[in-house]
């Protein structure tokens, strides 16, 4: 089990780099010196990793109050906690709207951006491979004259 978050976790991190080095004719992130950001070292050499997310999404990001103070948290709030630790810099939770998320990775706002987003063709990004895929059901009571179905 450790094995597979580890491999997870390294998959979420070339994510990251993949997000920020592959730009195309976008706007590169700018570090703390104005100065286009497109590599992990210059991530490194900056600080800070700024992570773009939607916090309405429980468990994978959401608010909860820790300690009196309003907290983003969540699986993947730690996937990206993760991803800073591992490359020695501070993680920077910046919450926005979901459908601002890839126009902030696009302007350079943010390094990366984890929130539940699915990948499609249409969105400008790179995405990682899916790390997450629910397994839905539906519980019924067995008397329930209603919902008899799964139509």
């Amino acid at each position: 089990m450790k094995k597979k978050v580890g491999l997870l976790l390294v998959l979420v991190l070339v994510f990251s780099v993949i997000i920020t080095a592959c730009g195309g004719n976008k706007t590169d992130v700018q570090d703390k010196n104005g100065e286009a950001k497109t590599t992990v070292q210059e991530i490194i050499d900056s600080g800070k990793i700024v992570l773009g997310t939607s916090a309405d999404y429980p468990p994978f990001e959401f608010h909860a109050l820790i300690d009196g103070q309003d907290t983003i948290v969540g699986f993947d709030i730690e996937i990206a906690k993760y991803i800073a630790d591992e490359l020695g810099v501070e993680l920077v939770i910046q919450e926005m709207d979901f459908d601002k998320l890839l126009g902030g990775l696009d302007t350079g706002m943010l390094d990366m951006v984890i929130a539940g987003m699915n990948p499609d063709p249409d969105r400008e990004a790179n995405f990682t491979d899916i790390y997450y895929e629910a397994q839905l059901s539906v519980l019924v009571d067995k008397g329930n004259t209603e919902i008899s179905t799964v139509a």
